[in-house]
């Protein structure tokens, strides 16, 4: 089972993380190591290279998530801007909004 969640960009645009195994509890932070997965352009997280990546992960014990950057898997374009292949900015903002979330606990950071 995989579950979405949407990130909000800095400048309007959405992205979303496609959480292995369901969205993680928001009062618990992530105890297994996290592995992002950041597929090719137009790829999402049903692509057999991802997938291929995913089950080897989960078998390592990874918590797994792949990134969809904009426009991908039926997300909502919501700025007249498209991912391409230099947009490490969004991967950037997806990867520190997990590291918020999920990871650092907010108390000793």
């Amino acid at each position: 089972m995989q579950e979405r969640e949407l990130v909000k960009l800095p400048d309007g645009g959405t992205c979303g993380l496609e959480w292995d195994g369901g969205l993680p509890k928001e009062d618990r932070l992530l105890t297994k190591p996290v592995l992002v997965i950041c597929p090719g352009l137009g790829g999402g997280s049903q692509n057999l290279y991802s997938l291929a990546l995913l089950w080897k992960a989960r078998k390592a014990g990874f918590q797994v998530v792949t990134i969809l950057f904009r426009g991908a898997e039926g997300l909502p374009i919501t700025v007249p801007k498209l991912s391409y292949s230099g947009s490490w900015e969004d991967a950037q903002t997806c990867i520190e909004f997990i590291d918020k979330k999920y990871i650092r606990d907010p108390d000793t950071q």
